[in-house]
């Protein structure tokens, strides 16, 4: 009685259950039939084997879903690690260019008239060279200790940074470090009031700027 109403009868219009596939009669006749024919031992056999086919499948899809979220973990920690690396170098660059642009803002004061034409002629002497000397030591000093803790930081948080921007901010270092040799040159070029020898060296000042720009650049928060 309990196989009457399925499979339906030949001109049946009733719908198939959800997820059921058509068959062959002589199929859902035997179908039906299996549990009257097999003898009670083979069909607690078959039970038995379709619950451990059920439960090896819990424990695959347990197993794929654990490894998900173990991926989802790793690929957070990575996320946190890269921003608070970047966090870091931020600051310490972003430190480290303001007393690069002092140095720039503090040598344009002597070298403006003759970069913009006010001037032919300089007309630098000691004195001057000595004055500028004074006002440079102190943001000397600062982009010199800047760099060194740039670089040391750069070498803690290289495993978590992309090799691009690794790349860019070594190449900010290199800068910085020639603007210092150049902010030493416009004294020397001062100091023989080469004015052409000086603007040059101010320019190599400034193309470190423009190095650390980018490279805060590419560090910003997305």
């Amino acid at each position: 009685r309990g196989f009457a109403s399925w499979p339906p009868r030949r001109g049946s219009t009733r719908a198939l259950p959800s997820g059921a596939c058509e068959m062959a009669p002589w199929c859902r006749r035997a179908l039906a039939l299996a549990p009257l024919l097999l003898p009670p031992s083979c069909v607690s056999a078959l039970t038995v084997a379709s619950s451990a086919q059920t439960v090896e499948g819990s424990k695959a899809a347990s197993a794929q879903n654990a490894a998900r979220a173990s991926s989802a973990v790793f690929e957070g920690a990575d996320a946190l690690e890269r921003a608070a690396a970047h966090q870091v170098l931020r600051n310490r660059l972003a430190s480290t260019r303001s007393h690069l642009k002092d140095i720039e803002l503090r040598i344009e004061d002597y070298t403006n008239a003759v970069e913009m034409g006010v001037k032919r002629d300089a007309g630098w002497t000691k004195q001057t060279v000595e004055e500028l000397q004074g006002r440079l030591a102190k943001p000397t000093k600062k982009v010199k200790l800047a760099l060194v803790s740039v670089q040391s930081d750069l070498n803690d948080h290289r495993h978590a940074l992309n090799s691009g921007v690794a790349s860019d901010i070594q190449k900010a270092i290199s800068a910085g470090e020639a603007s210092l040799s150049s902010a030493s040159d416009v004294l020397r070029a001062m100091d023989g009031d080469d004015s052409a020898r000086a603007l040059k060296q101010l320019s190599v000042i400034r193309s470190a700027l423009d190095a650390f720009d980018k490279t805060l650049v590419d560090i910003a928060p997305q």
